[in-house]
């Protein structure tokens, strides 16, 4: 009997190759991590689209793939006001940031607010428009130009990012399976993107949800209006409620260290929170990082 090594390849589907990856990442995770030997990774690359093991395997690393935990961001979208200074540089500064963070074997979702766009349509827009529902369409336009404008500047830089901006938290989870990185802005009327963020984080299953905003922590009242008002190192999820606000929709436009709506769901589920500065990138690496950050932490 004659033995041929002609066997044929197998073809498998683009669309299908990382639902079969995963699968096949389960098994292997279910009996032993050993299973997986190093000299196989450079194969993976071939399972499209796959972007973990094409970007370590292009990069020369290997992911940690048996604790790539799930952190979420919610950039304030005042960080990319037209008249700040450097924003360029800051830009570039949070996709050093999530290179890194990626690096270290992690997935990352950034929720990127409207900021300075998005209350400057709805005001224009307000003489002419009643409906409330439809003012917060222009600015959830303005969050999704802006998650644009982040998602490319990561896409440049190297970072395995997803092609969409998804619409809604369900296809966030679903990029999130696939990519390294996804970028959105907001969902629907009535929802701010510190509330998607937050949605997005405990349906994720991510670790914690940072609130990149504006200002360095979280204060007893708002800081521009007292400056003697008292800032909180750490908190617990029921003592920032008490400081935003019962968790009830506010008027499109409005803006708070923390949507009151989305920190009673924080509340609900036992979500860690961390609310800092999100001008300085360093301060947003810390806390990726799991290190000591100027800003708030909040508890369960």
């Amino acid at each position: 009997m004659t033995v041929t090594n002609s066997v044929p390849m197998p073809f498998i589907a683009e669309s299908s190759s990382s639902d079969f990856f995963s699968r096949s990442l389960r098994c292997c995770c279910a009996i032993s991590s050993d299973m997986l030997l190093l000299r196989d990774l450079p194969s993976w690359a071939a399972f499209q689209p796959f972007s973990a093991s094409r970007a370590y395997v292009l990069k020369g690393k290997v992911p940690n793939l048996w604790s790539m935990a799930t952190v979420v961001v919610a950039l304030g979208g005042s960080l990319l006001r037209p008249e700040v200074e450097g924003r360029q540089t800051w830009l570039q500064g949070m996709v050093e940031v999530i290179v890194s963070r990626v690096e270290s074997g992690s997935k990352v979702a950034l929720v990127v607010g409207g900021g300075a766009p998005a209350r400057e349509g709805i005001e224009l827009a307000k003489p002419f428009i009643e409906d409330v529902s439809h003012l917060d369409r222009i600015g959830i336009a303005a969050t999704r130009l802006n998650a644009t404008i982040v998602r490319e500047a990561l896409s440049e830089g190297g970072v395995a990012v997803s092609a969409k901006i998804p619409e809604s938290i369900g296809e966030a989870v679903l990029e999130l399976e696939k990519w390294d990185v996804v970028v959105m802005g907001g969902t629907e009327p009535g929802h701010t993107t510190d509330a998607v963020a937050i949605r997005l984080a405990i349906q994720s299953e991510a670790e914690k949800c940072v609130i990149a905003t504006n200002v360095s922590r979280v204060y007893a009242e708002d800081p521009r209006h007292n400056p003697e008002a008292k800032s909180f190192d750490e908190l617990t999820l029921s003592e920032l409620q008490e400081i935003v606000g019962p968790p009830e929709h506010a008027e499109a436009g409005s803006s708070q260290v923390v949507d009151p709506v989305g920190v009673g769901e924080a509340l609900e589920h036992g979500l860690n929170l961390d609310v800092l500065d999100g001008r300085d990138t360093e301060e947003i690496n810390k806390s990726l990082q799991g290190e000591n950050f100027e800003g708030t932490r909040v508890r369960g």
